[in-house]
């Protein structure tokens, strides 16, 4: 019989309060705790000297016990087969095992070989078994409770220590990338190249440890929408071609018209494999190409809703002996790489629980010293934008962003009136420093009570908002400004910057009023995009 996951869930507790209930040992007579279905769950020693200690292990009390079986009954007389020797004669009495709430969970049977016990001896054992039940049950949830609670304070710290480290790598990452584009000597520029990689990697770090934590605790759902699975594909091969053009690496997109597709998922956990999976393979090949390919499951027809990714590198691949073990959380092929290439070997644990989360599956194959192939799969159903259409929409929805874009631009040209609301100076430079090739006037508040005086006494067309400051943070000036602006005509977009990575606090951000959300350390081109993204909004008439 099929059991809802609520029957499941309680039974599976009343198999633990059956288990650590003490309930027979105390008792002289032979005894035994068995569940509803007459599987023996305890037995005392004065049973098991009877019978042999084998009567526990997914055994019936029918096995051991003759002349039938029933969960209450009163002083029955019955066979109990005795260990190397003759059944003996015994009387066996059962009583009803309840759990709090009165539900039956299992019974108590007890045998009497000399006398039958009384009714007043019955009473009182069953009274003690539930006083036990009972002990047990609250030490059950107390313990429940303690992990609760031991999770949340997990959570909060590793939060609170995202925040620490994200707040100087923001300056240190993005400080780099600005010094990048500056005139620098080949010796420079190595230097440099070294200190940029070393920032992302400890960025790598800390978000690995993060997203693992989420995804232990189960605190990362999905998100599913519509989005074209090339875009997804070009955006982390992007942002991963600079790495590879510095190690003379081809760096390659192959597919065919899937990657035109529009699909239903989460693009955003899609990135994160793909981003990890790149990233690996360019960062342990020198020398030939990474090639990513994406296509249809073969078999499943055109409108199959599994997808197949694969990530070729021409690198240092991976002994066999060890592809089994290459999954597992602080897992690595060996600690060599580790010293030469730094990681924390929880990404690929990261990666096999993502895609399990987006249900599909995830494989290598490898040759040592020849390359690495890695495999996913992901169920990625067509939204009701049928396949002959997908080209008409994909050219349309060009068409509209060109258009958005075009109307931005007009915005930027007339120069934009920003107000940087950010308590760290190393923080507002780099801002400063991001935004100088843009004709726009920037206006700077240490807090968020600033803030908000500036915005009453002026006029801006943006607010970036830290939203952790002294005095007043930026969810409480956020919410003020929004009160405020309905003496005004219209509404400014803000746009958070936060060093805390926590899908709550990016929530939080938008609870409070913003319009986007953008986590430290922050790059020039996200945090343009960024501006972009939320004044095309305002010129198409699309905020609330």
């Amino acid at each position: 019989m099929l059991q809802s996951p609520h029957e499941a869930q309680s039974g599976a507790e009343s198999q633990r309060i059956l288990s650590r209930a003490n309930v027979v040992e105390f008792l002289a007579s032979p005894a035994l705790v068995c569940d509803l279905s007459g599987k023996i769950i305890q037995a005392n020693s004065a049973l098991m000297n009877l019978i042999g200690d084998d009567c526990l292990g997914d055994h019936h009390v029918t096995e051991f016990v003759s002349d039938g079986w029933s969960e209450a009954t009163k002083a029955k007389p019955c066979c109990l087969r005795k260990k190397g020797g003759k059944p003996a004669h015994v009387s066996m009495t059962a009583e009803a095992l309840r759990s709090a709430d009165g539900t039956p969970i299992g019974s108590l049977v007890f045998f009497s070989t000399e006398k039958e016990v009384s009714d007043e001896s019955h009473a009182q054992t069953i009274s003690e078994a539930d006083e036990e039940l009972q002990k047990s049950r609250r030490e059950l949830i107390a313990a429940r409770e303690a992990s609760a609670k031991a999770i949340r304070a997990k959570s909060e710290f590793l939060s609170n220590m995202s925040h620490e480290l994200r707040t100087p790598l923001n300056a240190v990452i993005g400080m780099s990338e600005m010094l990048w584009e500056s005139a620098l000597t080949p010796d420079q520029r190595n230097l440099l190249s070294v200190l940029m990689n070393g920032g992302k990697n400890l960025l790598t770090t800390i978000n690995d440890i993060l997203e693992y934590s989420r995804l232990e605790s189960g605190q990362l759902p999905l998100e599913p929408a519509p989005f074209i699975i090339g875009a997804t594909i070009e955006r982390v091969v992007e942002m991963m071609r600079p790495l590879a053009e510095r190690k003379g690496i081809q760096l390659q997109i192959a597919g065919d018209s899937i990657l035109q597709e529009e699909v239903v998922g989460d693009s955003k956990r899609l990135e994160q494999v793909l981003t990890n999976l790149i990233g690996n393979a360019v960062k342990f090949t020198d020398s030939g190409h990474v090639t990513v390919r994406c296509a249809r499951k073969v078999g499943n027809g055109s409108s199959a809703p599994d997808v197949v990714f694969s990530v070729e590198d021409t690198g240092i691949g991976i002994d066999s002996e060890r592809l089994s073990v290459l999954f597992q959380r602080f897992s690595q092929a060996d600690m060599s790489i580790t010293k030469t290439y730094g990681g924390t070997g929880l990404g690929l644990a990261i990666c096999k629980q993502l895609v399990e989360l987006m249900g599909g599956a995830i494989w290598v194959e490898s040759v040592r010293g020849e390359g690495s192939t890695f495999h996913f799969t992901v169920k990625l159903p067509l939204p009701g934008v049928s396949s002959e259409n997908t080209s008409a929409h994909l050219q349309n929805r060009e068409s509209s962003k060109k258009q958005d874009s075009a109307a931005t631009m007009a915005r930027f040209a007339v120069g934009l009136r920003i107000l940087v609301v950010e308590d760290s100076k190393d923080n507002a430079f780099l801002i400063t420093n991001y935004l100088k090739n843009i004709d726009c006037t920037l206006d700077f508040a240490e807090n968020g009570q600033v803030a908000v005086e500036k915005f009453e006494s002026q006029e801006y067309d943006l607010i970036l908002m830290d939203m952790q400051m002294p005095e007043m943070d930026g969810y409480s000036a956020t919410r003020w400004i929004r009160v405020l602006e309905r003496q005004k005509s219209s509404r400014i977009p803000i746009i958070a910057l936060t060093a805390y990575a926590f899908p709550e606090e990016v929530q939080r951000s938008f609870d409070a009023g913003c319009d986007a959300h953008l986590t430290k350390p922050i790059e020039k081109k996200k945090l343009l995009d960024s501006i972009m993204d939320v004044l095309e909004k305002e010129a198409g008439g699309t905020k609330k």
